[in-house]
């Protein structure tokens, strides 16, 4: 079997020389390693990458209007490795409403009551608030039948119902952010009326001060780890 010779002569050019005898896989691009996680995503892949990393090489973007923090290591590499970490609010508080405008009828809010009783700080005021709104329809149906004037007055019923039986505020004990532990959380209970019903939602002037107070311990605490423990640059982009 006739071999063959292959002559090379090599300068001292500083570059690298691979030589690929044989069958060999194809060559591939490196792979870039995207992730999207948590808030605190960034912070642990430095923590596990440190040693390999050059500080010189990363940065952290900080966009606290959006909630969240990038990390970008290697960045003069076409091929850098990008970890983004998002606050995201905590899911419990959509299934609840508060502050999203979502209403509910008397018998709604009830049963939803019934279903997350444990999130109540106090299970003698979530046993207090169901029954009032349980009962609610039933005792407007029974005003309105007492009222001599059965046409109108409708509208006056309802509001003197839901200030008198109803609770304004409960207590409630959630999260505000996911991951997070939770936390008591003043809420109040809305009504809106009309002349044939009553619409409630839920507010809470609490959840908007904990929400931005959260925000700005996890924020700065990440950003201070970065600085002390990292070295790296850290942009701030709003």
């Amino acid at each position: 079997m006739e071999q063959e010779t292959l002559h090379l002569k090599l300068e001292n050019t500083g570059n690298e020389v691979i030589i690929r005898h044989g069958v060999a896989l194809p060559l591939k691009e490196p792979k870039t390693v995207v992730i999207t996680g948590s808030i605190y995503a960034p912070q642990q892949w430095m923590e596990s990458q440190k040693e390999l990393l050059n500080k010189d090489e990363c940065h952290l973007k900080i966009d606290r209007l959006n909630a969240a923090i990038t990390l970008v290591t290697n960045h003069h590499n076409a091929y850098h490795d990008t970890v983004k970490g998002e606050l995201k609010r905590a899911e419990i508080l959509d299934a609840f409403g508060i502050n999203t405008g979502k209403v509910y009828t008397d018998k709604e809010l009830a049963k939803f009551f019934r279903k997350t009783r444990f999130y109540f700080v106090s299970q003698e005021e979530a046993n207090k608030t169901i029954r009032s709104l349980e009962q609610f329809k039933a005792r407007i149906e029974s005003d309105i039948e007492n009222e001599q004037d059965k046409r109108g007055n409708a509208r006056l019923l309802f509001e003197r119902r839901v200030q008198s039986d109803v609770p304004e505020m409960i207590t409630l004990r959630l999260p505000v952010f996911q991951g997070l532990e939770a936390e008591e959380l003043s809420v109040m209970i809305c009504a809106e009326c009309t002349s044939h019903s009553v619409e409630f939602s839920l507010e809470s002037m609490d959840l908007y001060q904990k929400e931005e107070e959260r925000k700005d311990e996890i924020f700065d605490a990440i950003v201070e780890e970065f600085d002390n423990e990292f070295k790296c640059a850290i942009i701030s982009l709003s």
